[in-house]
């Protein structure tokens, strides 16, 4: 229906009208539910961390404790950063940037989460063996509007 979960008991969608092709529509993904498919890859998305992300099968669904991770990672970098200092802004001459990796990053979740919540003097690098996992988070980059760089390979090795 083209609905957050959140909307659901919204009293304007209780008087929506349903078409055949979404009844369809609902019926199709109902049955998928039924045999144990996760929601979130029937409707190709997941809200985490104040951001909407694309899944596919061919990334793993973002936990919701692991936004309690990330919470906990944000709060110790603003904490020891000093680039990262309330009042720094991007005119300041800062010399150097924190820089972050996602390694083996899927939808990019926890790196494209992490430059929105820290958009100034902060570098994030996304990597991932699968190339398909990686062309989910460059669109998860352009959905959430970040600027982060991409590269192909396993664990480590695309960063030596």
């Amino acid at each position: 229906l083209g609905v957050k979960m959140n909307q659901m008991n919204s009293p304007d969608l209780r008087s929506t009208f349903v078409t055949k092709a979404q009844y369809a529509e609902y019926c199709r993904a109902l049955a998928e539910v039924q045999k144990g498919r996760p929601i979130d890859y029937i409707v190709s998305s997941v809200d985490f961390y104040d951001c909407t992300f694309t899944v596919n099968e061919s990334v793993l669904i973002p936990r919701p404790e692991t936004e309690l991770m990330l919470d906990m990672a944000i709060k110790q970098v603003k904490q020891q950063h000093p680039l990262l200092q309330p009042g720094v802004t991007a005119d300041e001459p800062v010399g150097a940037k924190f820089v972050a990796w996602d390694v083996c990053c899927g939808s990019g979740c926890l790196g494209i989460a992490l430059k929105r919540a820290l958009p100034l003097n902060t570098e994030v690098v996304l990597a991932d063996i699968c190339s398909d996992a990686l062309k989910v988070a460059q669109a998860n980059s352009v959905r959430n509007a970040v600027d982060v760089e991409l590269r192909c390979g396993d664990l480590f090795a695309p960063f030596e």
